[in-house]
This record gives C-alpha cells, sequence and structure tokens, in this order.
C-alpha cells in the first residue's frame, strides 16, 4: 500500500513542478514586467505544496521526485516557440497556463479519489489541492480579464 501512495505523491509532485515551470517559462516570456512578476508570484505559490508532497513522501519512506512530466515539458516548449514567433500576449500565455492549472487540478481530484491512500494522505492531498485552486482562481482572473489580449494593466499586481 505505502508503494501506491508514494507513486501517486510523487506524480504530483512532478505535476506540481511542470505548474511552477510553466509560469517561470510564461514570466520570461511576458512583454510586461508587472505581468511576469504576477505569473512569477502565481507559479511560486506552487512551492510550499511541494514541500508538503515531500515531506509526506520522505516519512513514509520514499526518496521525493525531482523534475516535472513530459507534458509538462512540452507545455513549456509550446510557450517558447510561441514566444518566438511572436505569440506571446497575455491571452496566448495565459491559456496555456490555465492548461496546466487544469492538468495539475485533475490530478489532485483523481489523487483524491485513490482508494488505496490512507486518511491522512488524502487528507493532506485535499489541502494541498485547495491551495492548488485558490491559485489557479488567482491565474484564471487574468486570463477573464477585459483587458485579455492587452498589454499587462497595472490592475493585475499581485499584493
Amino acid at each position: 500500500m505505502k508503494k501506491s501512495e508514494l507513486d501517486l505523491l510523487n506524480d504530483l509532485v512532478r505535476v506540481n513542478n511542470d505548474r511552477m515551470a510553466v509560469y517561470q517559462k510564461a514570466a520570461c516570456c511576458a512583454n510586461e514586467q508587472g505581468f511576469s512578476t504576477a505569473l512569477l508570484n502565481v507559479g511560486n505559490n506552487s512551492e510550499p505544496i511541494t514541500i508538503v508532497l515531500n515531506n509526506a513522501i520522505a516519512n513514509l519512506g520514499g526518496d521525493p521526485a525531482i523534475g516535472t512530466t513530459l507534458i509538462g515539458r512540452l507545455f513549456g516548449l509550446w510557450m517558447g516557440i510561441r514566444a518566438f514567433f511572436g505569440s506571446n500576449d497575455s491571452t496566448s500565455i495565459m491559456t496555456l497556463c490555465c492548461a496546466v492549472d487544469a492538468i495539475a487540478q485533475k490530478a489532485f481530484k483523481n489523487a483524491i479519489t485513490e482508494t488505496q491512500l490512507s486518511p491522512a494522505v488524502r487528507q493532506m492531498v485535499h489541502d494541498q489541492e485547495e491551495a492548488l485552486r485558490a491559485s489557479s482562481a488567482l491565474a484564471k482572473t487574468f486570463e477573464e480579464s477585459p483587458l485579455r489580449g492587452r498589454p499587462f494593466a497595472p490592475h493585475y499586481k499581485l499584493i
């Protein structure tokens, strides 16, 4: 049973690493400094989630995963290609970021329904899923902005 918990938690670490990497890449591709900073802040919201997951893996006697998934690397590559060809407006960037958020949220929701998880691990995953959902909701406000597709506006700044 612990082996499947470890595998599942390591998968969540990789998916969460995907999210951080894509937001970092998005920040590099963004033309506007304020938008870039906001993207970095949203991506950095995943770091505490990774720390909690890594601690849970260590407590179960496992080694935390490093790196990202193939899908995460493809999203980052695609974002870089689009930026190279000039498609680095806020709409394009946020569409890709929100797609990665949707994948991460689905992975966490699927993990919560996993029957082989102990109650403590299930609760921890649920707590981290809530943190991810809150961060994703913040990012979604960027995507749904009436200024979507325009240069980044100051009202996006995070506190």
